[in-house]
């Protein structure tokens, strides 16, 4: 059985909203916490996909509704796989410590989360475009 959606929609905007506050936490945070923070962001990020993707998650809800949504669930997925891969390679390179550029690390970590902030902004769209109809 599929999840009320509005319930599914309500637990992915609460992880969002986790989600935009630990970045902004992790732009204002000190070298030492980078990592721990970042090692969070990571595990935050790994989950919420697979949340949205799992079987009775989100994908599977918004699929269930209608074909014409396929092809956007696709790419939302294969965004899923891209920006899970650039948190997990920025985490690895911060771990190697002293030869990594830590400014020049976090504004990669921005630019990731850009994406991930326009990815949500798509998603939602979709959300809202399949709730009005």
């Amino acid at each position: 059985m599929v999840p009320n959606l509005g319930q599914i929609i309500s637990d992915i905007d609460v992880q969002h909203q986790h989600l935009r506050k630990l970045v902004s936490d992790i732009e204002d945070c000190d070298h030492v916490h980078v990592i721990p923070m970042l090692e969070e962001l990571t595990t935050l990020v790994d989950d919420h996909f697979l949340r949205e993707t799992r079987a009775g998650g989100l994908y599977e809800s918004v699929g269930a509704r209608g074909e014409e949504y396929q092809a956007e669930v696709n790419r939302l997925e294969q965004e899923h796989i891209l920006i899970g891969s650039a948190c997990r390679g920025i985490l690895a390179r911060a771990q190697l410590g002293g030869a990594i550029n830590e400014p020049v690390l976090l504004q990669e970590l921005m630019d990731v989360m850009k994406c991930l902030a326009d990815h949500e902004k798509r998603e939602n769209s979709m959300v809202k475009r399949l709730l009005d109809s």
